[in-house]
């Protein structure tokens, strides 16, 4: 499937596991570059080593988006990598 988005850069939070994972994995055979956010929550490796074995080009941020003042950082940091930010899947969530 082409979706187009070689080269966009996405921001996923909750992106190490279900859903989320699902949808960084797939930006990442897409040709994007995901900016994954997540707490780290003892599944950071196995991501990490998943999404390494289909690109080079991701992001990975350990941060609990409850603490608002450390988003802004983030954002001004891949922004300054790639000039750029095209999309934000906002996945993290409890029910």
């Amino acid at each position: 499937m082409d979706l187009h988005l070689e080269g966009k850069v996405i921001f996923v939070t909750g992106g190490f596991k279900g859903i989320g994972k699902g949808i960084s994995l797939q930006l990442a055979r897409e040709g994007a570059i995901p900016v994954v956010l997540n707490r780290k929550d003892g599944v950071e490796d196995e991501f990490r080593k998943e999404i390494s074995e289909i690109t080079d080009t991701f992001e990975m941020y350990y941060i609990d988006l409850n603490d608002t003042d450390a988003i802004k950082p983030i954002v001004e940091e891949v922004y300054k990598k790639y000039g750029h930010i095209d999309g934000v899947v906002n996945n993290a969530g409890r029910n």
